[in-house]
């Protein structure tokens, strides 16, 4: 579209040149005009009117060259024209040019001046046939003809001349812009920017500037993007010479900026400077935009007076009257357009008014028989299915149409597109609306459900006053779709290095030889006959040898997967070793593989508080808190692992180097790339290299290198199976009794559209919960069933009342809804109750408690996008774009980790 504007708005931006045989007065008057110079006469009348005109004076011009015309007719009506031209009096221009030509059929530069009339005339085509009978032998000839070749859409003639005119010596400033726009408009952008820069730059170093050098710049500056620049430069151009031009140039800019009411204020000069209905038209539009409806209902009754005839004038009075929600004179005004024009648009008018504002659908159908255009009785009949809920019948009529200028068409063909979610083409359809409020809010809709939130702010800002006082509007409605990230998964795959942590912690082992000291002390103290304290130190020692093998069968269990008999085996280890803590790392590492990850921090902490040398509980936590998103926090813990490795280190050299694999983990979560890939050595053991492979590969991405290395960790099949898919999107699928392993990896097949089948796994309390989720997210039949179980297995379990918030919200099931908010609301709420209760509240309509419950997710989850899309959503509801801006920006600068989001907007009727 910008393309096809520069081909367009190609300006008429000339410089005199004179014939060559003779000498010419200095005309600083027609330097800077799209025409011809003033022509120079023996006739000493004729001259006297040119050295009037020259100082400005036209009224005595005209008046010593009517005098001529007797001597020499040609020249004095030619220079009658320039006069007339520089008057804006365009039509007797146009008169006294062809009057010259058929005086002297040879006098080129009145066909010039001829046509460039012809173009302010907006008659395109006459002025195209008035060039091709001349051809052009100079800097400004080639100028002229060449922007009317562009404005006629001849590419080819017109950089034929263009490139004529860069060939010239003569070559202007506004020469240089000019020539720069048309090769903008033909995708030459970078020598169309090299010219206008190089025309701007000879501008600016003008010491003194006219209005032409003003409005060049103003051009050339809107041309290359520095609106700023344009604004001051057409401001100083009219303040100079208010012209049409300028103010109407001004105008479109500060319309393109949403400045609505400034645009008003140059709309109504325009008005003064021609009372044209294109500039009643702007004027009327400017007002209506800037919520300004007193002064557009007065003008808007002048201009139905003045041009009474005129069907856009018809046209933008009932868009007026809609926007006010005065269906009454809206009506009046369908019917007056019809009772007037008696022709097929007005009576297609009418019968759109009475489908879509009236609802009068039987006087539609009794007038539709009149409509004479096949294409009009199909948009009449596309309006009508629409109406009646016939979508189908709709789309099938309004197919046979395919005339994408046509406002209705495209209209209708939107919201088909908007409604069945294809979103590919939608966007060319709804530009070709007219400019009705639909459109804004079709644009806005398409805008949200295709994540385009920095295009969506600017809209909303554009809009702000515009939709504030509107009255009617689009009935819509809002979906919620379930996404894996709304569900919260506890075996979610993320491509981070706390999801990899997760698989490769290991529980850990309680070395039998710490059992010895107990031991010994029950021997001696046998041996100097303290039988009492010698049988409680070996009882000890039994307990303890007791708890170690529990443990250690624990962690045999742990590695095997089988989660059941290593919590048995957990059980009984801390009942003979209460909270040693290896085992409560090791229960702790255990809820973290059910999906408890709550609970798994708690023991994590704990161990910690009771050893802060078990560096693989600093680990655990790090993972915790990573689903928390508290980044500061996992960083924390890296950080205090190293410096608590560091003290051991400088105590117990020999006692560190057995928790130095760990170090190295922390530091690659601390993101030590090239401190790693720099220290670990070939011939360190290959669980370190491992480590060294993984720095590689979170440095740079190359996961193919890093399947190649030959590495050692834990679940070392799973990574790989979880980085081809992630990374090379093929699925390596292979059974597994790990659910950690299992379910991570269905998480990753669905985010990547891949078909994933789970392994059979005993469901207990935690994958029941993840099995819920699942359901929700499929939309299966067991949903309700499934939350029955979990009722039974634990009814205090606040995942139960989230789950049946979400899904009841969902199902639009309000009372249960309720019931399951009010449960919720006895536990302590987390970020994820928080949001839930942010859904209920927006689809329910509860805007009494709605504003509560966006401050309190945006406070609870500041870094979260979905409280500002929720926010967003309330402001386009109460029509509130500021809100929708600001909001909107947020957006654009999160990170979205689904495809869909969560709530869509939805048109729910035409």
């Amino acid at each position: 579209m910008k393309r096809v504007y520069y081909l367009i708005v190609i300006i008429f931006l000339l410089v005199a040149c004179g014939k060559k045989d003779k000498p010419k007065p200095l005309d600083n008057i027609t330097a800077k005009k799209p025409i011809a110079p003033i022509e120079e006469s023996k006739n000493e009348k004729i001259d006297a009117g040119t050295q009037y005109l020259l100082n400005g004076n036209f009224e005595k011009a005209i008046e010593f060259y009517n005098k001529g015309l007797e001597e020499n007719r040609a020249v004095a009506f030619y220079n009658l024209g320039v006069v007339n031209y520089l008057l804006g009096k365009y039509k007797d221009s146009e008169e006294y040019f062809r009057k010259a030509i058929y005086e002297n059929k040879e006098f080129k530069p009145a066909y010039i001046n001829l046509a460039a009339s012809l173009v302010k005339l907006d008659r395109i085509g006459e002025a195209v046939e008035t060039v091709s009978k001349i051809e052009p032998s100079n800097a400004k000839e080639y100028l002229i003809v060449a922007e009317l070749y562009a404005k006629a859409g001849d590419v080819a003639k017109a950089y034929y001349y263009f490139k004529k005119l860069e060939g010239s010596k003569d070559i202007t400033p506004a020469g240089l812009i000019s020539y720069g726009l048309f090769l903008k408009g033909i995708v030459e952008e970078a020598k169309g920017d090299e010219l206008i820069d190089k025309g701007i730059k000879k501008l600016e170093e003008m010491e003194s500037k006219d209005y032409d050098d003003f409005y060049q710049l103003g051009l050339a500056y809107h041309a290359i993007g520095d609106y700023g620049k344009s604004i001051y430069n057409l401001k100083s151009a009219l303040n100079v010479k208010k012209t049409y031009e300028a103010s109407e140039m001004l105008m479109k800019i500060y319309e393109s900026q949403g400045k609505y009411d400034l645009a008003a204020i140059l709309a109504e000069d325009l008005v003064g400077l021609n009372p044209s209905m294109k500039s009643y038209l702007y004027y009327i539009d400017n007002l209506i935009k800037s919520s300004n409806y007193d002064e557009a209902s007065n003008v808007v009754n002048e201009s139905l007076s003045k041009f009474d005839k005129s069907f856009e004038v018809y046209k933008i009075a009932h868009k007026f009257y809609i926007l006010k929600g005065d269906l009454v004179n809206a009506h009046k005004v369908a019917k007056l357009v019809y009772d007037k024009l008696r022709d097929d648009s007005a009576l297609l008018f009418y019968i759109r008014h009475s489908i879509l504002y009236d609802y009068n659908l039987n006087e539609a159908r009794k007038l539709l028989p009149q409509l004479k255009s096949p294409k009009y009785i199909a948009i009449a009949k596309g309006f009508l299915y629409l109406k009646e809920g016939s979508f189908s019948q709709a789309e099938k009529i309004v197919n046979d149409i395919k005339d994408d200028k046509d406002p209705d068409y495209n209209y209708i063909k939107a919201f088909l597109l908007l409604k069945s979610r294809e979103y590919d083409s939608v966007e060319k359809h709804i530009d070709n609306m007219e400019d009705i409020p639909e459109r804004f809010f079709y644009k806005f809709i398409f805008y949200y459900n295709t994540k385009q939130f920095g295009k969506l702010a600017e809209l909303s800002l554009k809009n702000v006053k515009y939709i504030k006082n509107l009255k009617r509007y689009p009935r819509v409605g809002f979906r919620l779709q379930p996404t894996l990230e709304d569900l919260n998964f506890v075996f979610e795959f993320r491509p981070d290095f706390e999801t990899i942590l997760r698989l490769i912690l290991t529980p850990m082992f309680i070395d039998p030889e710490e059992m010895t000291s107990y031991l010994s002390a029950g021997y001696n103290l046998l041996q100097q006959s303290d039988q009492v304290a010698a049988l409680k130190e070996l009882k000890k020692s039994v307990n303890f040898s007791e708890g170690i093998r529990h443990n250690n069968t624990a962690v045999k269990y742990m590695l095997e997967f089988d989660y059941e008999s290593a919590s048995k085996e957990l059980t009984e280890a801390a009942n003979y070793l209460g909270d040693n803590p290896i085992v409560y790392f090791n229960i702790g590492l255990l809820m973290l593989n059910l999906g408890n990850i709550e609970k798994a921090y708690e023991f994590f902490d704990s161990v910690l508080l009771n050893n802060k040398f078990i560096f693989p509980a600093y680990l655990g936590k790090a993972v915790c808190l990573s689903y928390q998103d508290e980044r500061v926090r996992v960083f924390a813990q890296y950080d205090m692992l190293i410096s608590n490795y560091n003290i051991l280190e400088n105590n117990e050299k020999s006692q560190a180097k057995k928790y130095h694999y760990y170090k190295l983990l922390a530091m690659l979560g601390y993101k030590k790339y090239d401190e790693l890939i720099g220290t670990i050595k070939d011939n360190d053991p290959l669980i370190y290299k491992s480590i060294k492979n993984m720095a590689i590969l979170f440095k740079t991405g190359d996961y193919k290198n890093y399947l190649k290395n030959e590495n050692h960790f834990f679940r070392n099949k799973t990574i790989n199976a979880l980085l081809t898919l992630y990374y090379g999107d093929t699925l390596i699928d292979y059974p597994t009794n790990d659910r950690v392993s299992d379910y991570m990896m269905h998480y990753l097949a669905l985010l990547k559209n891949k078909d994933h089948k789970l392994a059979v796994h005993r469901v207990d309390k935690y994958l029941l919960i993840e099995d819920i989720k699942y359901d929700i997210f499929y939309r299966k039949d067991t949903i309700l069933e499934n939350l029955r179980r979990l009722r039974k297995l634990d009814s205090n379990d606040v995942n139960l009342y989230k789950l049946s918030l979400y899904y009841f919200t969902l199902k639009k099931d309000v009372i249960n809804a309720e019931l399951s908010l009010q449960n919720l609301k006895k536990y302590n709420m987390d970020k994820q109750g928080y949001y839930y209760q942010m859904l209920y509240h927006f689809l329910t309509n509860n805007s009494f408690n709605l504003s509560k419950s966006i401050n309190k997710y945006i406070e609870v989850a500041p870094n979260d996008y979905r409280g500002y899309m929720v926010e967003l959503l309330k402001g386009f509801k109460e029509n509130n774009l500021q809100t929708a801006y600001d909001n909107g920006i947020r957006l654009e600068k999160s990170v979205l980790k689904n495809e869909k989001i969560p709530l869509e907007i939805v048109l729910n009727e035409f």
